[in-house]
């Protein structure tokens, strides 16, 4: 079709508008509803299909279209030619041109014809290829004086356009904004051509075979075997470009193996500058070539080999140096075969033919024989080398009777002997004999043994023996050993005849021994019979020396202490010097006394001691100790008078006596206690002294040795009449009450009190804090309990008075502060402040229990908020929960600040006898509904089974998987793994010792867990463990992290966890604190925080390296003092970052600890969820440890009942939901939780 008239164009476009209702140009907005459906965006697809046209359409056109417009441009050098557009609108399926004409198109064309905007309508839908709308080809050309032809044609978007507007045949406008296209560039060329030429070569004569022939009807080259098609293979095609000539480099061709025969399809590949290429695929045929010129064989000898028997024999190297080989006549290496004539043996002497034949693959054949003659060998013959055994200091001739021979040759004197045999050394020798032919080596080993006569070694030392005691032979021979070169028990004689053992004396043991060769040594013992407890020894010297010292020989004990005392006295006046050695079973003690040095003397005297001690003698006194002089010390003092009574301005001496007699320093110091009422004064040499009455009363006279002794003596003297016993107590100046109970949070001051008593002035008072049996130094009124203030005095007389007073703090209720005040008058009101409806409620519900309450003056607004003064007038008794009743009256006064709101305010508004005078009534607000509380049982028939049912319920699939062994005695390894556990988002499931439940198999295939951590070492998880879990999935990767201890296995977890999650906190429990550990596990895993586990006094150093190491900032320590020690948190407190000497969590047992825990770390109302597991039987709650943290909810541990700080801590929380895990909790525990935690209260 040729493009439209103006005039036409205006018919068309107004038919169109009135039929469609919808086009580029207006849209009628009764009909501008888009197609609700959901399409894919239009897509432009334009195609090269000559060198300067192309075709246009669009795909992924879904609805029935009746009319579009599209605007294209072109990018690059080129433009549209204007009257070249062919349109496909009206052709059918095969491209032929429709009779009729359906559909009015036109086009137009900017001023550079480089956009052109193409509109398209009919009555009826357009015709599509599938979601394929081809649209018009059209021509295009170079701009003037540009070189560069490459193009693309892309969607136009500039100036706001739509790139594509369609209306279906409902009359819905589609339009596409973002067009997609194809940003591959096009240019206005013509790709090259190739073609096989007929190309002459070697060896194409008609009188021989040619190396190649090219057959260009059939596409085909045929080559000769090894023909070097590669160099050449672009000499056998022609190619040509219309715009350009194709150099070689842009000419590829796949190589082809010419030494293998066979057809190769080869591929030509010509490309232009543009980028477009042509491509020629060519049949090559490689065809073999045939020769009949025979093998050649290279090495082969010309003479007769000769070899000797035993020789190894290379039958392709025959003469022992050349290879036979074989190659064909184009040089191949062929094969040689070997054949053999009849009979033949090399290790025989005779005459041989070898054949060797070669044959290439025409079978062309080459033989040739080689002659082989076999000579026999023999090696030379040794005799006379048999071991022989001489006597030491002999003579020996390592050649006599020794002999060598060769095929009768007498070889003697070439005998060579290497090794040498020492006749003065007893021990066995190796001599080597070796003699040699002209092509033999004949050797032999002959061991030559020197015996020398048997030694005596062992205790050889002096016998001590006390007078009457038997000596025998078999004491004898305990003592000593004897060795012999050959003889392994050489003969033995003790002679104990001269030894006369009731006769004091030194005498001697002769004892012999004699091997099979009548070699014989004879040594002595001397025996020294006494009957002293300290006895000389043979060859004491005179003491000049070290080697001459005088020997000694302790035989009693009892003389230790003795030697020891002359020792010490000795150091008065000498230098006294002692080391000692053990040898044997004594220890001998070397003694060197020396003379102290004086002006007139400048050498001093020596004299040196050896004392010999039994071991075990030494060992039950202690042995011999040194200690300087100090001289005899006074024992006791005895005063003449143990009791003495005078009058006012009477003397008394008073005389002392001291023992022993010989204590060197005598003198003595005296004292009176009471110097008012008696004086006391000592004699000039300290031995008596004068006491004076000064006044009736009673005082105490003390003397006392001054040598440091430590001995001392008291008597009582009394002045005038003896005053009345003193039986009475010292009363306390406290008027308050003895009972206190404090708001939580409330200021209190301990009472300061005093004591007088009936007697003594100026009474000291003791005041000792206590909390739950512990001493603490203050009352902290934020931590609800029951604190002991405990009073203490003594007067002179003993009597001793206490004072108590119990301080309760009440517990916190949540929403409410309390600030400064004591409540006793208007002006003091205790200050108050709620924040919550619910707290502002339990807070006047609480005073309304004892209480009158009613408001005075007017509520006072200020900054948003009401404060309220209440006056509390006492019903009945004497008691008030809240208030601090240190003071006596009965009516109290609190100010309540609450939000100007009235949820708050119409509840304080109640206590106003004359009714609201703050806010006007107010419907209150619908609170919306909330969900009941539900229980969820994770129970299964076994622990196992229940661990599996609780990974079910927090992991669909799980990567790693954590495995713990289910014995309780391992049962803390699994506490410390929780955190591990929560940080590879993995459940923790249970081995049982070596073996591993089928359930536990089931669940880890269901997870389809691919890494296994097992936790513990081999004692606590067996090597079975990891081969069963291999057997499941060999595939599964198996880490084992353990420890030779349970604290050593939580140090490694840590360590562990540390790779994944910094740590910064550290939970610290006890490594017999398995119930502390278990509260804090969901905790620790919800922070990914380690449980380290300690002994009580501490950690090890390795562990306490690792906080500092790892800058750990801070800690908490799960459990109290009986567990983990003071000094224990000392030592954390000195390697973490922050102060964390406070940071103790406990309770007076594991479900007070765990109230403690869950008020500490779960601080909001409004819980997700609670978990409830049994108190005494914690495997349960081990493996539910990762599903609370996983949930960030609480673990609660019960079985019959809950505790009160449970029951506490739990009443001011909710939950919509309850898990109940294992069996055996009562169900009165679940009942008791679903009311403390009703998600509606």
């Amino acid at each position: 079709m040729t493009k439209l008239s103006p005039k036409a164009k205006a018919v068309a476009l107004s038919a169109i508008v009135a039929s469609t209702g919808v086009i580029a140009y207006a849209s009628n907005e009764a009909s501008k509803k888009e197609a609700e459906q959901s399409v894919d965006t239009a897509n432009l697809i334009v195609e090269k299909i000559g060198k300067d046209k192309v075709k246009i359409s669009v795909d992924n056109v879904e609805n029935a279209v009746k009319a579009f417009q599209l605007s294209l441009k072109i990018d690059g050098n080129v433009k549209f030619k204007d009257s070249s557009i062919k349109w496909l609108l009206n052709e059918d399926n095969q491209g032929q041109e429709k009779t009729e004409k359906l559909v009015e198109t036109d086009y137009v064309l900017n001023s550079d014809n480089k956009e052109i905007d193409i509109f398209v309508a009919s009555e009826s839908e357009l015709a599509k290829k599938g979601r394929v709308l081809e649209i018009c080809e059209i021509d295009v050309e170079m701009l003037a004086s540009k070189s560069n032809s490459s193009y693309k044609i892309v969607p136009n978007t500039d100036n706001g356009k739509v790139a594509f507007k369609s209306v279906d045949t409902n009359n819905n406008q589609v339009e596409e904004a973002n067009m997609t296209f194809d940003d591959t560039r096009l240019s206005i060329n013509t790709p090259p051509t190739i073609t096989l030429k007929d190309t002459k070569h070697k060896g194409i004569d008609k009188e021989e075979d040619a190396d190649v022939e090219v057959d260009v009807a059939k596409n085909t080259i045929t080559l000769k075997e090894g023909y070097d098609f590669n160099a050449v293979a672009k000499s056998f095609v022609e190619v040509k470009d219309e715009e350009e000539s194709i150099s070689e480099d842009k000419i590829t061709v796949t190589k082809v193996d010419t030494s293998k025969t066979g057809t190769y399809n080869v591929e030509y590949t010509a490309t232009d500058s543009n980028g477009e290429s042509t491509t020629l695929n060519v049949n090559v045929l490689v065809k073999p070539e045939v020769w009949k010129d025979a093998p050649t064989l290279t090495g082969v000898p010309t003479d007769t080999v000769e070899r000797y028997t035993g020789d190894i024999f290379d039958p392709l190297m025959p003469d022992g140096q050349n290879k036979i080989t074989a190659t064909d006549v184009k040089g191949n290496e062929l094969e040689v075969n070997v054949g053999y004539s009849d009979n033949f043996n090399l290790d025989q002497e005779g005459e041989h033919t070898i054949t060797y034949t070669a044959k290439d693959r025409f079978n062309n054949t080459t033989t040739e024989t080689v002659n082989l003659k076999v000579l026999l060998d023999e090696a030379p013959i040794i005799t006379g080398t048999e071991d022989t055994i001489i006597n030491k200091g002999t003579t020996f001739d390592p050649k006599n009777g020794v002999s060598a021979t060769d095929a009768g040759k007498d070889l003697k004197d070439q005998i060579e002997v290497s090794g040498n045999v020492n006749t003065n050394v007893a021990g066995v020798y190796s001599l080597t004999y070796k003699v040699s032919d002209e092509r033999n080596t004949t050797t032999k080993t002959r061991k030559i043994t020197v015996n020398g006569a048997p030694t005596i070694g062992g205790d050889l030392s002096n016998i001590i023996l006390k007078n009457g005691t038997q000596l025998t032979e078999e004491e004898i021979l305990d003592r000593i050993n004897i060795n012999d070169d050959l003889d392994k028990a050489p003969r033995i004689k003790v002679d104990l005849s001269k030894v006369k053992t009731s006769e004091d004396g030194t005498y001697t043991v002769n004892i012999t021994a004699m091997d099979s060769n009548n070699l014989s040594t004879e040594k002595e013992i001397n025996v020294v019979v006494t009957s002293k407890s300290v006895t000389d020894l043979p060859g004491s010297g005179d003491g000049s020396s070290e080697e001459k010292s005088v020997k000694k020989q302790v035989i009693d004990g009892d003389v230790i202490s003795k030697i020891n005392e002359k020792l010490s006295a000795l150091t008065k006046d000498y230098n006294v010097e002692s080391s000692k050695t053990t040898v044997l079973d004594n220890i001998v003690y070397s003694i060197k006394v020396s003379s102290k040095p004086v002006a007139f003397r400048n050498t001093a005297e020596k004299y040196h001691i050896e004392i010999t001690v039994p071991k075990a003698i030494n060992d039950t006194t202690g042995g011999i100790v040194i200690t300087p002089h100090q001289g005899v010390k006074v024992s006791s003092i005895n005063v003449t008078d143990n009791g003495i009574k005078i009058e006012k301005g009477q003397t008394e001496k008073l005389n002392a006596v001291v023992a022993p007699e010989n204590a060197e320093n005598k003198k003595l110091l005296w004292s009176s206690t009471n110097t008012d009422v008696v004086s006391i004064t000592p004699s000039d040499d300290s031995q008596s002294a004068t006491i004076r009455g000064l006044k009736n009363g009673t005082s105490t006279i003390r003397v006392a040795a001054i040598d440091g002794s430590g001995v001392s003596q008291e008597l009582i003297v009394q002045v005038g009449e003896q005053p009345k016993e003193d039986t009475e107590k010292p009363v306390f100046d406290y008027k308050g009450k003895t009972e206190i109970t404090l708001a939580n949070g409330m200021k209190f001051e301990i009472p300061n009190v005093t004591a007088s008593d009936n007697v003594d002035t100026g009474l000291k008072v003791d005041r000792t804090i206590s909390k739950d049996g512990k001493t603490v130094d203050s009352i902290n009124t934020t931590v609800a309990g029951e604190y002991e203030i405990k009073y203490t005095t003594v007067d002179k007389a003993g009597n001793k008075a206490e004072l108590i007073i119990t301080v309760t703090v009440a517990e916190h209720i949540s929403g409410i502060t309390v600030g400064s005040g004591d409540a006793i008058t208007e002006d003091k009101a205790l200050e108050m402040e709620a924040t919550s409806v619910d707290g502002l409620n339990k807070l006047l519900n609480s005073i309304e229990k004892g209480f009158k309450a009613e408001t005075i003056g007017k509520p006072e607004k200020k900054d948003g908020k009401v404060i309220y003064t209440l006056k509390l007038s006492k019903k009945q008794g004497l008691i008030a929960r809240l208030f601090n009743l240190n003071k006596n009256t009965e009516t109290y006064y609190i100010k309540v600040t609450v939000e100007n709101k009235p949820e708050f305010t119409n509840i304080l508004d109640k206590f106003n006898p004359n009714g609201s005078i703050t806010n006007p009534p107010v419907t209150p607000p619908v609170t919306p509904s909330v969900p009941e509380t539900t229980v969820t049982q994770l129970i299964g028939s076994k622990r196992f089974d229940t661990a599996a049912k609780i990974s079910q319920e927090g992991w669909k699939t799980s990567t790693n998987v954590i495995l713990v062994n289910g014995n309780n005695r391992n049962l803390v390894d699994g506490l410390t793994a929780t955190p591990l556990a929560s940080a590879k988002d993995a459940p923790i499931l249970l081995s049982y010792d070596g073996k591993l439940p089928q359930e536990t198999i089931d669940e880890i295939k269901r997870l389809k867990a691919s890494n296994v951590i097992v936790i513990g070492g081999e004692s606590a998880m067996p090597q079975s463990i990891v081969d069963q879990v291999k057997s499941i999935d060999s595939k599964i990767n198996v880490q084992r992290i353990g420890g030779s201890t349970r604290y050593e296995t939580s140090l490694n977890i840590a360590k562990e966890i540390d790779k994944i999650n910094d740590i910064r906190r550290v939970y610290i429990g006890a490594g017999n604190g398995e119930a502390d550990a278990l509260s804090i596990s969901p905790v620790a895993g919800r922070e990914k925080s380690p449980i380290i586990l300690a002994k009580k006094d501490g950690l090890d150093a390795d562990t306490l390296k690792y906080l500092k190491d790892e800058k750990v900032e801070d800690a908490y320590f799960i459990g109290g003092a009986t567990k983990l020690a003071d000094s224990l948190i000392s030592k954390v407190n000195a390697k973490t970052l922050k102060d964390v000497s406070n940071n103790r969590i406990e309770g007076k047992d594991r479900n007070e600890t765990n109230a403690k825990v869950i008020e500490k770390f779960y601080t909001k109302t409004q819980l997700d969820g609670v978990i409830v597991a049994k108190d005494l039987e914690l495997i349960d709650a081990l493996t539910v440890g990762p599903l609370a943290a996983k949930k960030d909810i609480p673990v609660i541990i019960a079985t019959d009942e809950l505790s009160t700080s449970q029951e506490n801590v739990l009443k001011n929380k909710k939950s919509p939901k309850i898990y109940e895990t294992g069996g055996g909790i009562k169900s009165s525990v679940v009942d008791k939780l679903k009311q403390l935690l009703n998600n509606k209260k």
